[in-house]
């Protein structure tokens, strides 16, 4: 059985001129509904510091195809850099093909094992 490609995208901003919570939210909510307009993403905010200026929101999206994953990714990208309310720090990409055999809770020794045939 193939593996599916899993793709995320980790994008730092920051909403200038805002001085409240509430301000700020309404562009980052926005870029959000723009990223997963048309389902081919997830995306949620992570973080937010104390500051009210600087979120950090990430965004998933699988398929059988990296070049697929990537161009979604890619898409997502330019989107959040075409942003004017926003100012984009960072953008971190990655596309990795997901081994459900060596997830992270059998690596780190939990004996926990999928069984998707119940």
């Amino acid at each position: 059985m193939a593996h599916p490609f899993v793709g995320v995208i980790c994008v730092r901003l920051v909403v200038p001129g805002a001085r409240a919570i509430r301000g700020a939210r309404r562009p980052v909510r926005s870029l959000m509904d723009r990223l997963s307009a048309r389902g081919a993403l997830v995306v949620r905010e992570v973080s937010s510091s104390e500051r009210p200026v600087r979120f950090t929101i990430v965004g998933t999206t699988c398929g059988n195809s990296r070049a697929i994953v990537q161009s979604a990714l890619d898409v997502a990208r330019n989107r959040a850099l075409a942003s004017v309310d926003l100012c984009v720090q960072d953008v971190q990409l990655d596309v990795f093909r997901w081994d459900p055999s060596d997830s992270v809770q059998q690596r780190a020794g939990d004996s926990y094992k999928w069984d998707l045939d119940e």
